[in-house]
């Protein structure tokens, strides 16, 4: 049994850099591969999923599900000022 799987995006083609990729559960604790991958233009992705080691072969489920983009929330900045005081 497969012990540790590795998922990789990358752009359309599937060649070059890795967009986003994973082996570990996005710090989860487990060895089960899950990327978060939002692009930043339209197109084509590839994903695709192998273990760990590249050396080993096993059966696996994989789903995908779209996210709603969340909204970006700004905070202000504290002011900060340096000043001693005597306590």
């Amino acid at each position: 049994q497969v012990e540790d799987w590795y998922l990789a995006v990358y752009a359309d083609g599937g060649e070059g850099e890795e967009l986003a990729s994973d082996d570990d559960g996005v710090g989860d604790g487990t060895t089960h591969a899950r990327v978060r991958f939002t692009p930043e233009t339209d197109g084509t992705y590839v994903l695709r999923a192998r273990t760990l080691s590249g050396m080993e072969s096993g059966d696996y489920s994989l789903s995908l599900a779209e996210r709603s983009r969340e909204p970006l929330v700004l905070y202000p900045r504290a002011r900060h000022s340096l000043a001693s005081s005597t306590i």
